[in-house]
């Protein structure tokens, strides 16, 4: 049955491809590395430092553990908004 149904369907593979030109892409044209792709040079940090964030720094140190247990909503919710600096 497959092969009746498959003997049906035209033969592309003898089909004469189509010539077609192009211009090879340059990364650095748009600002892309070829190491690190739209990402900066340098590793982002792993850590806010000031100890203004640490509360939330904490949280989202087991930010899994507390997804998976349903308790970030109720951690967020008892930690201050960061406000916004200069």
């Amino acid at each position: 049955m497959l092969h009746q149904y498959l003997s049906l369907m035209p033969d592309y593979s003898q089909a004469k491809q189509p010539s077609v030109s192009y211009t090879p892409l340059r990364l650095e044209d748009y600002d892309i590395s070829p190491t690190h792709g739209f990402l900066p040079s340098e590793p982002p940090l792993k850590r806010l430092s000031d100890p203004y964030y640490a509360p939330w720094e904490e949280i989202m140190d087991r930010f899994n553990q507390y997804l998976l247990a349903h308790h970030i909503r109720r951690l967020v919710r008892k930690v201050s908004i960061i406000l916004v600096r200069d």
